[in-house]
């Protein structure tokens, strides 16, 4: 389990309240989660939650997440800037503990565009692990299973140690699957009796296959218990093992809003009569009536092969026989149903195209059709101001100008009065200061009196250092001081300064960006919910604001301020199916003869959108696997009644496929390992590699 910098939540404040982004990453699908965490009582809370389903695989995981998110924090009136991520096992290599390149680099790009700060990452056996290990009190002794769309992880712990891992591709099978994995510790590990299995949602076909299936002897020292771990439980132990990082002491609190009640499977017996009543021996085929196949090894009641030597009896026997025959052929039409999903090998296209969109329907194959949808939406938000605003007054007083000079001197108003600190001062009045006069004194000396006239002078900047003492001797302009002087007659005052939080430039447009986003996303969740096959071209999305409202102007003194917008956005549309045909029109000349390609076997992004004479052209990365022709209708004919065994030897063997998929739906225990004998009650598609 990853170490992360848990010291952020170490530096809280005591009695504040954090919101984070718990994100559940599987194969298809995830689940994001509001989380609140209080430091004070050591608890953490989901506060809400919302399910998703990848709209293009890891494609557009980005916009997905982000969908989800502003959901969360919308809904529950807040926003959060942290996320911890719980990932499933098979996107985490096991040696290194590291997260795969290519989902690390999906994982880091959506928390930089989403501007989140991620913690780390929790898989979801550790957690498991760390959950019931403190919940039985016990250290853990189990072989744990986690399912995702194509894989199987396995862990085995014991002792409360993992000792064992690995994670192979899921195939039809899960009992294959889970053999495959136990024969690699045959003869070095001895396997837990206890198995729990878990994924995100039901897994009731998966648990009765592992339960009905007759396990090796040499596997298992005693017959296995297996246990269903619901989705609920499993999510309270991804937040207990995320409480257990945050809270390093005690046994913090995990509420949740509702939990479930726990799902188990109990242990299970393995008889004789049991080994024998699913043991399937079809070898060949018997025609019984049209369309319908009985296995050979079908044997008749003894009555039957008796039935000429009891001819008082053979009427009741008939209509016996008849009976049987209908409950039989009823089982078969109705209750024997399955799907089957046959793999080939496909050819990939790769190739950039040009898309062009028309507003209007065109006869053309490879123009898209564009629709334009305006909404009307109305957001408001708030913000704390960062803009700075001084205000104050300036120093005033009195001052004395002193003459040493044998000449009158006039200053003229606004002359610059410099004091030590640097401070200036500027006379309020033109003055004129009278010379200096000379005389001998009647010991034959030159005495001078300096002339002299008082002054008013303000300060040149505002502020408390205007305020000099009375002893500060004044520099006049550039003259030197043993010519022109002042002295302050009394201590200056008055001056005085403050600064204050207003409203800036910056503050108001960054407000004004902030719910254009908001309502670009809330306008885009509206037409999302009106046009549910439909995509967003999101690059030519236009914002025209109808009406806007600050709640302080600018400069406005204050310390934080509100904005309510309503803007007019206009969205451009296309329907999803629409594109996968322009596209498989615009490929056709690039497909091999002997292969086709199917709308489900295209992928694309969008990478640039521009409009332009009316038109809308489309830049897009197109991934597309093409695959064989395979004729349907000998495939299923050739498959119909047979036996799993005989299913992969005729897939792989005669029609070269790569694999396949299969479930089979019945209640009798000796037709679940046979496809029905009905074309109507097999679902077969064929996919490519």
């Amino acid at each position: 389990m990853k170490n992360f910098l848990f010291n952020l939540f170490h530096k809280t404040t005591t009695g504040k309240k954090e919101h984070y982004f718990g994100l559940i990453l599987k194969e298809e699908e995830g689940l994001g989660m509001l989380l609140e965490i209080d430091q004070d009582q050591k608890k953490i809370k989901k506060i809400d939650e919302k399910k998703f389903v990848y709209s293009n695989s890891w494609e557009q995981i980005i916009e997905d997440v982000d969908e989800i998110l502003y959901e969360l924090e919308n809904t529950n009136k807040t926003r959060v800037e942290k996320v911890i991520f719980f990932l499933y096992s098979h996107l985490v290599d096991q040696k290194s503990k590291e997260i795969k390149k290519p989902y690390l680099d999906k994982i880091k790009n959506l928390a930089k565009k989403l501007e989140l700060k991620p913690l780390g990452f929790i898989e979801h056996h550790e957690a498991l692990s760390l959950y019931l290990n403190q919940k039985e009190e016990a250290p853990l002794t189990s072989v744990i299973v986690e399912l995702d769309k194509s894989s199987v992880s396995l862990f085995m712990y014991k002792g409360g140690a993992l000792i064992f891992c690995d994670s192979i591709a899921k195939t039809e099978d899960l009992i294959i699957d889970l053999e495959t994995i136990f024969n690699k510790t045959k003869g070095e590990i001895i396997l837990p009796s206890r198995i729990i299995i878990f994924n995100s949602g039901e897994l009731e076909d998966e648990s009765n296959k592992i339960i009905n299936h007759l396990w090796k002897e040499d596997l298992f020292i005693q017959i296995p218990r297996v246990e269903v771990l619901n989705y609920e439980e499993l999510k309270e132990a991804l937040l207990f093992s995320f409480s257990q990082q945050v809270f390093k002491e005690g046994k913090p609190n995990i509420i949740e809003k509702k939990k479930q009640e726990e799902k188990d499977v109990l242990g299970f017996m393995i008889g004789k009569d049991i080994r024998e009543a699913v043991k399937d021996q079809f070898t060949e085929d018997k025609i019984v009536g049209p369309n319908f196949v009985l296995p050979a090894t079908f044997k008749l009641p003894e009555f039957f092969i008796k039935f000429r030597s009891r001819p008082q009896t053979s009427f009741l026997v008939l209509i016996g026989l008849v009976l049987i025959l209908a409950s039989i052929f009823s089982v078969l039409f109705y209750l024997h149903k399955a799907s089957l999903v046959v793999y080939f090998q496909g050819k990939k296209i790769e190739k950039e195209l040009n898309i062009v969109g028309s507003f209007k329907v065109s006869s053309q194959k490879s123009e898209l059709l564009i629709k334009k949808i305006s909404e009307i939406v109305e957001e408001e938000d708030s913000l704390n101001t960062t803009g700075k605003k001084t205000i104050g007054e300036k120093a005033r007083g009195e001052v004395t100008i002193y003459n040493s000079g044998l000449a009158e001197k006039e200053f003229k108003k606004d002359t610059a009065l410099t004091a030590s600190n640097g401070i200036k001062f500027f006379l309020d009045v033109d003055v004129k200061v009278a010379s200096a006069s000379q005389s001998l004194t009647s010991d034959g000396n030159l005495l001078t009196v300096t002339g002299k006239t008082k002054a008013k002078v303000t300060a040149d900047e505002i502020g408390p250092l205007g305020n000099i003492d009375k002893n500060e001797k004044l520099k006049i302009d550039d003259f030197a001081l043993n010519l022109f002087f002042a002295l302050p007659n009394a201590s200056f005052s008055g001056g005085n300064k403050q600064e204050l939080q207003t409203v800036s430039k910056e503050d108001m447009k960054k407000l004004k960006d902030l719910l254009t986003e908001k309502i670009k996303k809330a306008g885009n969740s509206i037409v999302k919910n009106k046009l549910k096959d439909d995509q967003i071209i999101e690059k030519l999305t236009k914002t025209e604001t109808v009406g806007e409202n600050y709640s302080k102007e600018l400069g406005e003194e204050t310390k934080n301020f509100s904005l309510n917008i309503k803007s007019k956005v206009t969205f451009y549309t296309f329907n999803k199916n629409n594109m996968k045909q322009v596209i498989l029109n615009s490929l056709s000349s690039l497909i091999d003869p002997n292969y086709v390609l199917s709308q489900d076997n295209i992928n694309y992004s969008l990478k640039k959108a521009e409009e332009k004479d009316q038109k809308v052209v489309l830049t897009t990365d197109i991934s597309a696997k093409t695959i064989v022709k395979i004729d349907k209708k000998q495939l299923m004919n050739e498959l119909m009644g047979k036996s799993l065994n005989e299913l992969e030897k005729r897939v792989k063997e005669k029609f070269k496929a790569k694999g396949y998929e299969v479930k089979i739906k019945t209640n009798l225990p000796f037709l679940k390992s046979r496809l029905p004998f009905f074309e109507k009650n097999i679902d077969l598609v064929i996919k490519s590699l």
